[in-house]
This record gives structure tokens, C-alpha cells and sequence, in this order.
């Protein structure tokens, strides 16, 4: 049984190391929220590649256009677009979105952003990022 264990251990450390796998490129990318994610205002995150297997995660930009989607998947088994996001490159392999808005109104869901990668406008791979907005409701008060 430990054999098991830590067997299962290891495989998982492994992969944690390619939280996002872009198999078209041979890339791995991460998502970092500069502060924990909050319901109706602007959030930002960046988001970094690099070349899978790679230890430094020395980052690379994709060959193929990068673009970020917010994507609400609903409880009834809907789901649409949010708000449009605006992103940089601000250095190689690093992007960044300062404008990510995720609206919550009583709808019954979760927010994604997915991660994706097109070329001519055609949608090549795309990764989903599951959105936690549960940090404001640590009955700390609001933060403008």
C-alpha cells in the first residue's frame, strides 16, 4: 500500500509542473492571479509559457495568436462569454490581463478563462482556468 502512495505522489508532482498543456506547441503555461479573484470588479492576471519539460520555465511565446476568453458555465447546463478581456504581451512568453471582469447576480455557475491558441482566427487549443471567487467571501469586508 505505501508503494501506492507514493507512487501517486510522484505522477502528481510531475504533472504539476504543466498546469495548462498546450500538446500543438509542445508548451506548458500558468495562470497567476495578482490578488485573489473577486466577483464585479476589474481583476488581473498574467498568464507565462514555457516549453514543456523545460525546469526553469524560461518562458516562450506560442508561434500561434494567444488570446484569453472569460466563459460562465452555469448549473442548468448553459453556458456563454463574459466580458471581453484586453491582454499585452508584456515580455517573451508573458501576458498580461488587467481587465478581467466576472460577473455574479444570482446566477447559478462558475467562471472559467480559457487560455487559447488560434491561428487565421481559427481556434487551434484552448485550456480552461476555473475561476475561484470564493476569497470575498471571507467575511473580511469589501476591497475597493
Amino acid at each position: 500500500m505505501m508503494k501506492f502512495i507514493v507512487a501517486m505522489f510522484i505522477s502528481a508532482s510531475i504533472f504539476a509542473h504543466c498546469p495548462l498543456e498546450f500538446k500543438s506547441e509542445n508548451l506548458c503555461a500558468v495562470l497567476n492571479w495578482k490578488r485573489a479573484p473577486m466577483a464585479n470588479v476589474n481583476n488581473s492576471f498574467d498568464v507565462t509559457f514555457w516549453v514543456k519539460g523545460d525546469k526553469n520555465h524560461v518562458p516562450v511565446s506560442p508561434n500561434a495568436d494567444v488570446g484569453f476568453i472569460s466563459w460562465m458555465v452555469m448549473d442548468n447546463g448553459n453556458a456563454h462569454g463574459g466580458p471581453t478581456m484586453n491582454w499585452r504581451e508584456i515580455e517573451e512568453g508573458r501576458f498580461e490581463v488587467n481587465d478581467a471582469k466576472f460577473f455574479m447576480h444570482g446566477m447559478k455557475g462558475y467562471w472559467q478563462v480559457k487560455v487559447q491558441l488560434s491561428e487565421y482566427g481559427d481556434l487551434v487549443e484552448e485550456n480552461a482556468v476555473t475561476v475561484d471567487l470564493s476569497g470575498q467571501d471571507n467575511g473580511g469586508g469589501h476591497h475597493h
